[in-house]
Order: C-alpha cells, then sequence, then structure tokens
C-alpha cells in the first residue's frame, strides 16, 4: 500500500510542472476516421510487442502499423470473425496473445491466422457470455472477465472451466460490487479488483475476496466511496 501512496503523491504534485516545462516541446498528431480509424470514440488503446497499435473502438477493432488501418468487425456469417463491433478493453498476455473483452462476451486473436477464438458455449467454452468491461490474464494463467453488473469471472482457457463470482449483500467474502471496473496483479502475485464500490484482494486458496472500502475518518482507508480503479505500472 505505501508504493500506491507515494506514485500517487509523486504524479499529483509532479504532473502539473511536467507538463508546463515540456509544454512547447510537445507535438500531437491526429488519427481519425479519414485516416481510416473505423469509429471516433475510442474505449481503449494497446500497443502490443511487436509495436502494433490497437484501438478498441464502438465500431470495430482497428490495429495500426504506423502507416495503414486493418479494422476488424463481427460478421453474422463468419463464426471466426470477433464476438462484437464494441469493444470495451484487451490485455496482451506474456505469451502474446490478445485477450478482448466485448459488449457480447471474450475473444482471443489469433495472430497466426489473422482471425478470433470466440468463448462462447456454443463453440463449446464453460463461459457465459456478458457485456464484458475489462480482461486480465494473471501468471497462473486464468483470464479474469470484469462485468457490467454480472460480477467477475475466472476463465481458465486450457481447463476449460470458469468460476463466477457475484455480490451478495450477506456474505462479507464475496466480491464488494457486480460492477467490476480492472484487474491487476501486483510484483507479489496479489490479484486485485476494484469495483464501483470497494477494492477487492483474491484469496487463491480459498477462493474469496478481502473488501477494502472508504472508513470515514479513518486517513489510512480508501479516499471515496465509489467507482475504484487501480494505477498499473507496467
Amino acid at each position: 500500500m505505501k508504493n500506491i501512496t507515494v506514485l500517487t503523491i509523486i504524479f499529483t504534485f509532479c504532473f502539473p510542472f511536467l507538463n508546463f516545462a515540456q509544454s512547447h516541446n510537445i507535438r500531437f498528431g491526429h488519427l481519425t476516421t479519414d485516416d481510416g480509424l473505423s469509429h471516433s470514440n475510442v474505449m481503449c488503446i494497446l500497443q502490443d510487442h511487436q509495436g502494433f497499435m490497437w484501438f478498441g473502438s464502438f465500431d470495430g477493432l482497428n490495429k495500426y502499423d504506423g502507416y495503414n488501418f486493418t479494422t476488424y468487425r463481427h460478421s453474422h456469417d463468419d463464426n471466426k470473425s470477433i464476438m462484437s463491433n464494441s469493444i470495451r478493453s484487451f490485455y496482451e498476455d506474456q505469451e502474446g496473445n490478445i485477450w478482448i473483452a466485448t459488449m457480447l462476451g471474450l475473444s482471443q486473436y489469433d495472430k497466426q491466422k489473422d482471425h478470433f477464438i470466440n468463448y462462447t458455449t456454443d463453440n463449446g467454452y464453460n463461459l457465459e457470455n456478458y457485456d464484458s468491461w475489462n480482461v486480465f490474464r494473471d501468471s497462473r494463467g486464468n483470464v479474469w472477465i470484469g462485468t457490467r453488473g454480472k460480477g467477475l469471472i475466472l476463465f481458465d482457457p486450457v481447463k476449460n472451466y470458469s468460476i463466477h463470482f457475484q455480490n451478495d449483500e450477506n456474505d462479507s467474502t464475496i466480491i464488494s460490487h457486480n460492477r467490476t471496473r480492472q484487474v491487476f496483479e501486483d510484483s507479489k502475485g496479489n490479484l486485485w479488483v476494484a469495483t464501483e464500490h470497494g477494492l477487492n484482494l483474491y484469496n487463491y486458496s480459498k477462493q474469496s475476496f478481502t473488501r477494502y472500502f472508504n472508513q470515514g475518518k479513518n486517513p489510512n482507508s480508501l479516499i471515496g466511496k465509489v467507482k475504484c480503479y487501480i494505477f498499473c505500472k507496467s
């Protein structure tokens, strides 16, 4: 927790001066629909280990090579097209796989074949499909899917099983809210889940959560009462 506090202080106090000092040396370029971007509303951005830039939009997934865009959209006639055109989030794991959270569920981009694996029950995968807000793969190989109001899903793509965690007001060991904003693994292997109400620490052995909330006058508790995010340093 000390590391998080220090980072918060550094960025809060140093960024305004940094921005002012560099404001005359920075030039901004623009990529728009005129350049081939599929939609002007971009929800997420990723640079993969090969250097490609990925842009998730309201209308398709875009790959940019520095010169041209390649746009991937869902097609009803192609079960290897991406799950949905509404892209919420994506994550590149240590093996170079790109996992994509969409409005209709989870897809994975197959770089070798330039198509998508869609993790649906229709395709034989034990995974329920919800409006997915974020996706993360931990060091154990588990894929975590945060949903918009349906809780958190742990999915093992190798063993093909999933665990669905949903809030229960009568159980304090369950995730604190069903709207999960972000999942992050720290340097010690601890898994943190940020929700719209509270921060959660996952216990792998017990498959349970420890919750952290704002505690009023307690200066060592979380600041604020709702919509928790995690600032990640890669």
